[in-house]
């Protein structure tokens, strides 16, 4: 989904994350995407994707930073925070 947005994967960070009190790992991700990036039609065609399978998405924006963070969330963990950085 990023790539059909303009995001090349040299812009793309990946690492994971320990859950605190779990074994699980969650994903985080940091992410150019150009000033254009559409972050309200990204949000429903995320949720519509993870819809089928229990999750949905929580998004934060940080005008400050230019970010703004999507959260795959299933009963109620955290499994995935994929953070887009608008650059010019």
């Amino acid at each position: 989904m990023l790539a059909q947005n303009g995001v090349i994967p040299k812009d793309r960070h990946r690492w994971g994350v320990q859950v605190s009190g779990a074994r699980a790992v969650r994903v985080a991700e940091r992410v150019k995407v150009p000033m254009a990036f559409p972050s309200v039609l990204f949000n429903k065609e995320l949720s519509d994707k993870i819809r089928p399978y229990g999750a949905h998405v929580v998004a934060t924006e940080r005008l400050k930073e230019s970010t703004v963070t999507f959260h795959v969330v299933r009963a109620g963990v955290t499994l995935r925070s994929i953070s887009c950085v608008l650059t010019p």
